[in-house]
């Protein structure tokens, strides 16, 4: 393994990316549908596995990683289906343009 800059160079990259993205995420919800961001956090695993095998650090992800995704994709489609059904969407859109008005 590394010495000791490398592991407190590692963590303290890894801290100060994991608290400005999540930071991030959080300040886009003024701006974002809750609906949208809930779906895009539930890929957020399944994404960062893609992209750790594209940029060589990690295994090709494996079957289960997919068959997760797809539970995923189910999920979020019958959320999306929901949201048409209870017609939430046209509601928050409102509540948005009364907020930036």
């Amino acid at each position: 393994m590394g010495g000791g800059p490398i592991l407190y160079f590692s963590l303290g990259g890894a801290f100060c990316a994991g608290m400005l993205g999540h930071l991030l995420c959080y300040l886009s919800l003024q701006y974002v549908l809750p609906l949208v961001f809930s779906i895009v956090c539930l890929f957020e695993s399944v994404i960062g596995s893609v992209m750790g095998w594209a940029a060589g650090v990690q295994r090709v992800p494996t079957a289960w990683t997919f068959v997760s995704g797809f539970i995923l994709l189910v999920g979020a489609l019958m959320v999306t289906l929901g949201d048409r059904k209870y017609d939430i969407l046209p509601r928050c859109t409102e509540k948005m343009k009364m907020k930036f008005a």
